[in-house]
């Protein structure tokens, strides 16, 4: 055993140094698409092509190299994102023991028939030297190639991560927990075998199960993109035994996967993380806090005020959640309470401010709808930018409410702690509001002027982080390198979830659930208008327990199909959905944004304060959420 642990460590740090390489074409992705974003500038000015198509799939390529190659260092480091609801509550061993039914039954059978399929369109392409279809585009040979090495490090890893399981659970401990993953190995074989069954499950009921399935394994823990994937698998098999699938169908895959490769709406995600990401390591963000927290501190519920402020404009400039969460718990909070602020009132207005990056674009969320929906994500971004202020609007006048009605939650700043000399800090104001500013009029006028693309603004506005970040003297290699390293990770995080939805829903289609849901919303009374309820209110109940990104790749691709049939306005339910996402942050007991601020919180608040902060800005979401579907001519919908 020891010298497979020996070869599974020299995996890991095989892993990690590549992932440190693979983390830098971040930067190289940020710089090539906003020069090619320049060059298409200027030509258009001079009236002459200055861009290229090999400029273009460039910045795709270096993307493909990231996730693809990235996977199993992603896995390395556990950042393929789980449903935890049980799995942080199991000990080392039973954790261990639900990877090793994953890996065994879900990853290694899904990378398996991945790099199985993949290899005869990687000989088609070599065997002629495949170029580009676009004129002056790069050779697409090696670019094809690309998936299967990346499959075959995602098998590397997952050899690792099972020896490393192993290991756990032969070192004697606790059996608590121990049921998930019997529970686990249950479903899998239950369903493998029953299914078999026709006079038992009914060709009809394949679909439904398919989704019953993979919901009971993604809630046991085991890495959502290689559940989706592994079941795919799973029913493949079941549907070809039954005559239902078509085996060669798993032949599609290298394509759709190309697909997710070229998609230049994706191209975005990182582009938003890495400026989101940079504001807060090179403290950008911390000047808008304390400065803009001193300019509204003299009156009651200031502080909060501030905090609504601040988390609007760096929703406005980066759309990035966990970094405007992050960095106002860390900075703000303690000064809060430091001045009597209620502990519930600090925190609940940190968390909900902090999500405001969800539905004001540019929004990552928005991102992911639009390329889900089929609709573009620049008419998501101009629709839901007045539903985002009008909720921060709405948060704001609660803060002035609470504070007037209860100014014992929320003081004013002591006079000591009030800035004296106002010329001093109205120039201040005014250095710290020119950059997220200047950022905003970069990303958002950009698209909302038709003059770039989401992607494009995305790359500029973080060459824009870059260079406010130096003209203050705090661009350094260590921050430029952890937003780089935390935007390549949640890269192939995003992108292995969309390959393993790729999957499930050619089988899900393959054995006819996509008819079964067509037909489930056709059947139902109220047509349209019960298909967006149905909607929402599944989005909202996962909303408590699972990410967004995991309920827009699951469910929206058997959601939109019916939609699209029933005529229901895409532009409309995406920017309802985002409203509604952003709630999946705050609701207890696993809100993303709950996880974060507890992560940083004094020790004094504790996890119920939290809970009970974010209540009141909760109801404010759902509040929104109804006008937006009852009267969206309101919001110029």
């Amino acid at each position: 055993m020891l010298s497979l642990l020996r070869l599974a460590s020299g995996v890991d740090v095989a892993q990690a140094r590549l992932g440190r390489a693979l983390a830098w074409l971040s930067v190289a992705m940020v710089v090539l698409a906003g020069l090619n974003a320049v060059l298409r500038y200027v030509g258009a000015a001079i009236h002459v092509n200055l861009t290229s198509n090999a400029l273009l799939e460039g910045q795709w390529y270096l993307f493909a190299l990231q996730f693809l190659l990235g996977a199993g260092w992603a896995l390395s480091r556990d950042a393929h994102v789980r449903v935890d609801v049980l799995y942080n509550r199991l000990d080392a061993r039973a954790k261990a023991a639900v990877d090793v039914v994953g890996t065994l039954f879900l990853l290694v059978p899904f990378a398996a028939i991945a790099t199985w399929v993949t290899w005869p369109a990687v000989r088609a392409s070599v065997a002629v030297w495949e170029a580009s279809p676009d004129p002056g585009g790069l050779p697409r040979w090696p670019i094809k190639l690309v998936p299967l090495v990346g499959w075959y490090l995602l098998l590397a890893q997952a050899g690792a991560q099972l020896i490393k399981a192993v290991d756990t659970l032969r070192r004697p401990g606790s059996t608590r927990g121990l049921g998930v993953p019997v529970a686990m190995l249950a479903v899998l074989v239950g369903a493998l075998l029953g299914l078999r069954q026709p006079e038992l499950v009914p060709d009809e009921a394949l679909g439904g199960l398919l989704f019953g399935t993979l919901l009971l394994l993604i809630f046991m823990g085991y890495p959502v993109a290689f559940a989706l994937g592994g079941v795919a698998v799973l029913f493949g098999q079941v549907g070809y035994e039954r005559w239902l699938f078509d085996w060669t169908l798993f032949y599609a895959l290298p394509e759709r996967v190309l697909g997710v490769m070229s998609n230049a709406v994706l191209l975005a995600i990182p582009f938003f993380i890495f400026m989101g990401t940079l504001l807060e390591r090179t403290r950008l963000a911390e000047d808008l806090l304390t400065t803009i927290g001193a300019l509204f501190g003299r009156r009651p519920g200031g502080l909060a005020l501030a905090v609504v402020a601040v988390g609007t404009l760096l929703a406005a400039a980066t759309g990035v959640v966990g970094a405007t969460v992050v960095a106002m718990g860390t900075i703000t909070l303690p000064i809060m309470l430091r001045y009597g602020y209620d502990k519930s009132l600090a925190s609940g207005v940190i968390a909900a401010s902090g999500t405001l990056g969800q539905v004001i674009p540019p929004s990552v969320v928005l991102v992911v709808l639009g390329d889900q929906l089929g609709v573009s994500v620049g008419d998501l971004f101009v629709g839901a930018l007045a539903p985002g202020l009008f909720l921060a609007a709405c948060y704001a006048v609660f803060v002035v409410l609470r504070a007037h009605l209860r100014p014992d939650l929320a003081p004013p700043l002591p006079p000591e702690a009030r800035p004296a000399d106002g010329a001093a800090m109205a120039r201040q104001v005014v250095r710290v509001m020119v950059p997220p500013l200047v950022l905003i009029l970069i990303v958002l006028g950009s698209i909302f002027t038709g003059t770039a693309t989401p992607t494009e603004a995305g790359a500029l506005g973080a060459l824009g982080a870059m260079g406010l970040a130096w003209a203050r003297g705090r661009l350094d290699l260590k921050s430029v390198r952890e937003a780089a390293a935390g935007s390549a990770a949640l890269s192939a995080m995003v992108m292995f979830l969309l390959i393993g939805s790729t999957a499930f829903t050619l089988v899900f289609r393959g054995v006819y659930g996509d008819l079964w849901v067509e037909s489930f919303f056709r059947e139902l009374p109220g047509g349209a208008l019960a298909l967006v309820l149905i909607t929402h209110l599944a989005f909202f109940v996962l909303g408590f327990f699972i990410d967004f990104f995991e309920i827009a790749f699951i469910l929206l691709p058997l959601v939109v199909p019916a939609a699209r049939i029933l005529g229901v306005d895409l532009v409309w339910f995406g920017v309802a959905l985002g409203v509604n996402l952003q709630t999946s942050f705050l609701t207890p007991p696993f809100g993303f944004a709950l996880f974060y601020l507890r992560g940083v919180a004094p020790p004094e608040v504790r996890t119920v304060d939290i809970y009970r902060g974010v209540v009141p800005f909760l109801l404010i979401q759902l509040g929104v959420l109804a006008l937006v579907l009852a009267r969206p001519h309101w919001f110029g919908l």
